[in-house]
């Protein structure tokens, strides 16, 4: 008995398609400093410090290479709230017995509770 001849080898795979050509929008250099603020302000980086046009692109290269954001680029669910958030709760203060109504500690005059004093000062000629 003799063994029959082993199979041909498979041909190689089809070679991969070559990424498409950087879009306007894939360079940083050529994307107007709107689009590039856009950028960085979806990706959650504070653009508060950069002066000239290279930081603002130095920022995004950066934000890009470290994948920064991109959780909230795609418009996943990160859990809503960036790390720096505080969800509070505002409840209404329950009134103390006695207290009368309007500006705090029952002063009346001006909102907010800044009342005359009956003191004379200001401009004068302002009535």
């Amino acid at each position: 008995w003799t063994r029959p001849p082993p199979p041909p080898p498979r041909p190689p795979p089809p070679p991969a398609a070559s990424p498409p050509p950087p879009t306007a929008s894939d360079v940083p250099e050529s994307m107007s400093l709107k689009a590039i603020k856009e950028e960085l302000t979806k990706r959650g980086v504070s653009t508060q410090s950069f002066f000239e046009k290279t930081e603002f692109v130095d920022a995004l290269v950066a934000a890009r290479e470290n994948r920064v954001g991109e959780e909230a680029m795609r418009g996943g669910s990160g859990g809503g709230e960036s790390a720096d958030v505080v969800v509070g709760e505002t409840k209404k203060m329950p009134r103390k017995e006695g207290e009368a109504r309007g500006a705090p500690g029952g002063a009346r005059g001006s909102p907010g509770g800044f009342g005359g004093s009956g003191m004379p000062g200001g401009m004068p000629g302002m009535g």
